[in-house]
């Protein structure tokens, strides 16, 4: 699968044609003996109009939930599984306003007694259940979304003729887009706290991934602080302007401004530019551009613009049953940092898996100010520390290494995090009191 996704990611990334993705896919499973008769339904929304194209290889076709509380089946294109030349060419759909798009696999493992049409069409009654409410899940479901794709994924596990993994996939197509946000602020420090909590509560209408919220969060503080402090001499009165929006294809935008002067980082003066550095690690495309500025005047003598663009995502959640455990039993992940001399030390709990691990880079970063004071981080009390999490740490240690300083990690012998951190071949010693001792 991960191999068919790296594929089917390039060629949509290059053109929106799902004919040459489905064929340079289907070419790529001819020549891998695993992949052969792989089934898959791919699906492109233009949120800009709500237009539908896909197409089914061996899987049922898309479900779409109304927001009136009706749901209808689209038909398949029956083109046949990957890497038998059996494609076809896409079909079309078009979403209404409020619309929901669902995808899943669970319907090819209907019960004993039940055709893929009776199978399907069940899954589009508890879709458009789902949708209204009539369903309400366990706390913490914060879109209905959320709600379908969890809801009709544990449906679908528990009728499963035979134990296997079900995947459903929703999107909404909004009614009323999220307005952008536009705010000018003076250029004083009282206005870096006013443009953090415009921004986190314009940021939360969106819902992003929790990871996606806190390097954002970091990103325009550090910006808009970075104007505020440098953009114009002492005394003289100035401005800071906020821009953000979330664009059709998914990908969030913020423009901060200002009307100053570009100040050059000097590398004499420790930690100067260090701030556009850590920005830059940690969004997705960061752009500095300058005014037009008059004949021989120096650059950024009319104001700076900085760009980030940033795609936000959706948390994975995992069910056996119709009741979704979101996340293994334990403590809540949470880090808890201070400072001790010289050495910024961190205590991490709870699981370190795909939707805490960006979480915890960020945290860490903003402990250890970006990488310019030594950290030393305690995973004792971590009861899971998966992949992502080994990542996480691999990239909180280069930040550091940046500035010549040194990432330390402790865990309890015998521990969860110990043996991850073996396996990984990351050093670690025994536990880290709070004071760093």
């Amino acid at each position: 699968m991960g191999q068919l996704r790296a594929v089917l990611s390039e060629v949509l990334a290059a053109e929106h044609d799902l004919t040459a993705a489905v064929a340079r896919a289907d070419r790529f499973a001819a020549t891998a003996p695993g992949l052969r008769g792989s089934t898959l339904v791919l699906a492109v929304l233009s949120p800009a109009s709500g237009t539908l194209q896909y197409v089914t290889c061996g899987q049922p076709a898309p479900v779409i939930a109304g927001a009136d509380g009706r749901s209808r089946c689209l038909p398949p294109t029956h083109a046949g599984p990957l890497g038998t030349g059996a494609t076809r060419p896409p079909a079309s759909a078009r979403l209404q306003p409020g619309d929901l798009l669902l995808l899943s696999s669970g319907a090819l493992a209907s019960g004993p007694t039940q055709t893929l049409d009776e199978s399907m069409a069940q899954l589009a009654d508890a879709a458009a259940a789902a949708r209204a409410g009539r369903f309400a899940g366990r706390g913490g479901v914060a879109t209905d979304a959320d709600r379908v794709a969890r809801h009709t994924a544990g449906l679908l596990g528990s009728q499963a003729a035979q134990p296997g993994e079900v995947v459903t996939l929703a999107a909404e197509w909004l009614a009323v887009p999220v307005a952008g946000l536009d705010l000018e602020l003076p250029a004083s420090l009282p206005s870096l706290r006013t443009a953090r909590h415009t921004f986190a509560g314009w940021l939360s209408q969106l819902d992003p991934l929790t990871q996606d919220q806190d390097t954002l969060q970091l990103a325009v503080g550090e910006i808009v602080g970075n104007a505020i402090e440098h953009a114009y001499p002492p005394g003289q009165p100035g401005v800071v302007r906020l821009q953000a929006v979330l664009g059709a294809d998914g990908q969030l935008e913020c423009r901060i401004g200002d009307r100053g002067s570009w100040q050059v980082p000097d590398p004499a003066v420790p930690g100067r530019g260090s701030g556009l550095m850590l920005v830059g690690r940690m969004i997705d495309q960061m752009d500095v551009h300058h005014p037009p500025q008059p004949s021989g005047a120096p650059r950024g003598a009319r104001g700076t613009v900085v760009t980030l663009r940033h795609r936000l995502r959706r948390a994975a959640a995992v069910t056996s049953s119709p009741a979704l455990a979101a996340r293994p039993n334990g403590a809540p992940f949470e880090v808890d940092s201070g400072v001790d001399g010289p050495v910024v030390w961190a205590t991490v709990r709870g699981s370190v898996a795909q939707d805490t691990a960006g979480s915890l880079r960020s945290q860490l970063l903003i402990a250890c100010r970006g990488g310019t004071l030594p950290l030393r981080v305690d995973l004792s009390a971590v009861s899971q520390l998966g992949a992502a999490g080994i990542a996480a740490l691999y990239e909180v240690s280069q930040q550091l290494a940046v500035y010549q300083q040194e990432l330390s990690l402790a865990a309890a012998p015998a521990s969860v995090a110990a043996a991850a951190l073996g396996l990984a071949g990351l050093p670690y010693r025994g536990a880290i009191s709070p004071s760093g001792q």
